[in-house]
């Protein structure tokens, strides 16, 4: 099922789809800015891949020279 924030966004396409592929291709743009640009408020306002990034980067701390 596709998103209807994606599908019924008048704005981004006002003359609607005319293919399956253009909703294809509308799908895979709201799903990477869904899962990798939105600020989300329980991750502190940052985006999930720079939550997730920095979770990893607390696990992994980088050691510099003394």
């Amino acid at each position: 099922m596709y998103k209807g924030e994606c599908i019924h966004n008048i704005d981004q396409h006002p003359a609607g789809f005319r293919h399956a592929r253009d909703v294809e291709q509308a799908t895979a743009a709201w799903v990477g800015w869904y899962n990798n640009d939105r600020l989300h408020s329980r991750l502190g306002n940052t985006s999930p891949v720079e939550y997730e990034n920095a979770y990893w980067a607390s696990l992994n701390p980088v050691q510099t020279a003394a």
